[in-house]
């Protein structure tokens, strides 16, 4: 069953960033990573009011001072503060090599284990880590990590990456559905006024438009901007060829 606890998963990891005690923190290219595989993944739901996440750099100073401590355990500030300032938390460990969008991916594959009928968890599998990354409300995302020599409360491996995200408002309410199924951005917040790749948006970005325009101008899924776009580039091809 979901709960308000922040989870905790070991998992295994790709090479890509290699083993260096040193290593503290993101660089710019793996928080643009971050922030496009999570909103990649939040794409697939197809829901209707699946906000596009932003990245926060206090969400990411938070996640790192948990990531600092090398203690594979929930923080135990998520909950201070008002309710809106509550923050959703994935904490997760992996030996000798990181590669960030290959982690994310394996927590959103706890897909496979949420029974979206009763809003909660198959018998004994996980499923919060999934259910906190396609938490629709969810509208900022900061994360941080760190390499521990000693890694604490991680009895398979005493050494390695701890990786901790940090999501708000936060997820994984009890019986709470974590999006709304329906077509794509057809029950955003007022406030948002762009449907970009399917999520909710204050602002546009190339692709977006309006919900309303999203929905009712697509071809084959893909939005009739690019398909205009493609036939102009066709058309001037042709002249030059032709001419």
């Amino acid at each position: 069953m979901l709960s308000n606890r922040p989870e905790v998963k070991e998992v295994a990891g790709r090479h890509k960033r290699s083993v260096y005690s040193s290593v503290s923190g993101l660089t710019d290219e793996e928080r643009f990573r971050l922030v496009k595989k999570h909103n990649s993944l939040r794409s697939l739901e197809a829901a209707s009011d699946m906000m596009l996440l932003k990245w926060s750099k206090d969400l990411e100073k938070s996640a790192q001072s948990h990531a600092n401590l090398c203690i594979l355990q929930p923080s135990t500030r998520r909950d201070v503060g008002p309710a809106d300032e509550h923050l959703g938390e994935n904490v997760y460990a992996v030996p000798h090599s990181l590669d960030l969008e290959e982690f994310v991916q394996t927590l959103y594959e706890e897909r496979s284990h949420f029974n979206f009928k009763n809003v909660s968890c198959l018998g004994s599998g996980e499923c919060g880590h999934y259910t906190q990354i396609v938490w629709s409300s969810s509208k900022y995302l900061g994360c941080g990590v760190k390499y521990c020599p000693h890694l604490l409360g991680d009895q398979h491996s005493p050494s390695g990456y701890l990786v901790v995200c940090h999501y708000r408002p936060r997820g994984n309410y009890i019986g709470v559905e974590p999006f709304k199924r329906g077509p794509v951005c057809s029950s955003c917040p007022k406030e948002t006024k762009y449907c970009v790749r399917g999520l909710c948006a204050y602002r546009p970005v190339i692709g977006s438009m309006s919900p309303k325009y999203h929905m009712s101008c697509q071809f084959y899924g893909v939005d009739i901007f690019w398909w205009i776009v493609v036939l102009r580039l066709m058309i001037n091809k042709f002249y030059v060829i032709y001419n």
